[in-house]
């Protein structure tokens, strides 16, 4: 027998809330109130103590920059106190909804069945009267569920928080209302494009900034779309934290007995630790950005930029191929960035500061030469590169100019490198691979693509060999460009030796800034020298 439906309890919106959850956060918020205020009065405290024992012009503009940090943790402590009282009265109020939900809808399970035993219960008054009653205790869920929420924003919406003045990709203001409901949590920024996560990000009180800054600097670091100036602040934060935090746990292991499982771990410690130190000597050498930092998997991850890729006009993103990694490689890789970057200013007569060149070891490249026969790791790798160049035009803006991107792939970096052009979107204009064993099949018809290949390089013996059948082709839109000692402008370069191509003085040095700079007329194409 078929119960008729006597009571439409809708699809209620409080029934997906999680009403523990949210008292829990309310609880987070809470004893978060007092170590936010202790922590901002101490960084104040130990700016100010800086002056005694450091004697520079520079301190007593240092020690003013920091000083507001303790003002706006201060009153940010006393918003939270506000705001978790609030949730936490909101947490109640959609559990006592959701039981109430729970009785309507066993009642109305009851009067189906008496309905359904009753041909004419819809002459019935009895059961007429009950089903009203259901039906304006269902309406009377919804009006609570709207009064319940509106008061928890109109305790949010008032809440007022000291802001200061802070330039450069912050936003600037006064006095400023702090709107919790823009703090969004980390699963819900992943899902976001760059280009809606920079609309975020601009759209927060410089308190809601600097928030995300003191309490979530990995989460800011690594999001493509937040301003390169503030990724670089928030990653530069966590170095020294990290570094200290590791070496503490490596030197605690006890080395005389090692299980496998300890040797596995000392083995990841060594990795991340030698990461970062050799990321803070890449960042010692002055005018770098650090756009990611992330040690969370089995290899670290970086991006170093020389110069400020958010006021360029041209951009090149160089990958890495086999066996790069930050420890091993971001020396070398940010050394040759930084050759790019000046061969480039000359061969462009390009401004300072107009071009600028990013070490992008932000994908785990294959570590020996019989790893890089897999496509998984560009497969794995190439969608964070598309983001990445995504990142770069997302940050300026709306209606200005955007970057001129050139990424350049080399050995088996070329294989991410024309993966990531292939997807919509990727906001990259050129390609050139060099060392390259090969590259994805189908290219797009607006980007410009390049490759270069050393005659003596020992990659050409695997190329047309596995997943490598695919190469750069004069048929299908690349243009070779020389590997040959040729003269520029009166300069004489050398040729390219084996696998490097990024040596100063050198024909591929060249051609790849040429290309960079937005000059690819000033490129030798091969045969031409």
């Amino acid at each position: 027998m078929r119960m008729p439906q006597v009571v439409d309890l809708g699809e209620a919106g409080f029934l997906a809330l999680d009403a523990s959850a949210i008292s829990q956060k309310a609880v987070d918020l809470r004893r978060g109130t007092g170590r936010l205020a202790e922590d901002g009065a101490q960084v104040s405290s130990g700016w100010r103590s800086l002056t005694a024992v450091y004697q520079s012009p520079v301190a007593p503009g240092l020690v003013s920059a920091m000083e507001p940090i303790g003002y706006v943790a201060s009153g940010m402590s006393g918003a939270m106190g506000p705001a978790a009282v609030a949730l936490e009265d909101y947490a109640q109020a959609i559990g006592s909804l959701q039981t109430r939900h729970r009785s309507i809808d066993a009642d109305a399970g009851i009067l189906s069945q008496e309905a359904a035993a009753s041909p004419d219960w819809q002459s019935d008054p009895l059961l007429l009267a009950r089903q009203a009653r259901l039906e304006q205790s269902v309406s009377t869920l919804e009006s609570d569920f709207d009064d319940a929420r509106e008061q928890c924003v109109a305790v949010l919406d008032g809440i007022l928080v000291p802001a200061v003045q802070i330039t450069g990709s912050f936003s600037t203001a006064g006095v400023g209302a702090w709107d919790p409901r823009d703090l969004r949590s980390v699963s819900s920024l992943d899902a976001l494009t760059p280009t809606q996560v920079n609309a975020w990000w601009i759209s927060l009180s410089p308190v809601a900034q600097s928030m995300y800054l003191m309490t979530e600097a990995r989460l800011i670091g690594g999001l493509d779309g937040i301003p390169s100036a503030v990724r670089d602040t928030a990653n530069r934060s966590r170095l020294d934290g990290e570094l200290a935090r590791l070496v503490a746990e490596r030197e605690a292991l006890n080395l005389d007995e090692q299980s496998g499982s300890q040797r596995e771990r000392i083995e990841v410690l060594d990795r991340r630790i030698g990461a970062i130190r050799a990321i803070n000597h890449v960042l010692e050498r002055g005018g770098r950005l650090l756009l990611h930092f992330d040690i969370s998997g089995p290899e670290p991850l970086a991006a170093v930029a020389v110069g400020d890729p958010d006021h360029a006009e041209f951009v090149g993103v160089l990958v890495g191929g086999k066996g790069t990694t930050v420890d091993g490689g971001a020396g070398k890789m940010d050394t040759g960035a930084r050759q790019v970057r000046d061969a480039a200013e000359v061969v462009g007569s390009i401004p300072a500061g107009d071009v600028v060149v990013v070490s992008w070891l932000g994908y785990v490249a294959p570590p020996t030469f019989a790893d890089a026969a897999d496509p998984s790791f560009a497969l794995e790798g190439h969608p964070g590169l598309r983001q990445f160049t995504q990142g770069l035009a997302a940050v300026r803006p709306a209606g200005g100019a955007e970057p001129t991107v050139t990424v350049g792939g080399h050995s088996y970096g070329a294989l991410p490198v024309t993966l990531a052009s292939q997807l919509p979107g990727s906001q990259i204009d050129n390609v050139v691979t060099y060392g390259g064993p090969g590259i994805a099949e189908t290219f797009p018809d607006d980007i410009d693509r390049y490759w270069m290949a050393n005659d003596n390089d020992l990659i050409r013996g695997v190329v047309g060999s596995g997943w490598y059948k695919y190469q750069p082709s004069t048929r299908d839109g690349w243009e070779e460009l020389s590997t040959d000692p040729f003269e520029a402008d009166g300069v004489e370069l050398t040729a390219g030796e084996h696998h490097s191509y990024l040596v100063e003085g050198s024909s591929t040095l060249h051609n790849l800034a040429a290309v960079i700079a937005g000059r690819p007329d000033k490129a030798v194409p091969y045969g031409q020298d």
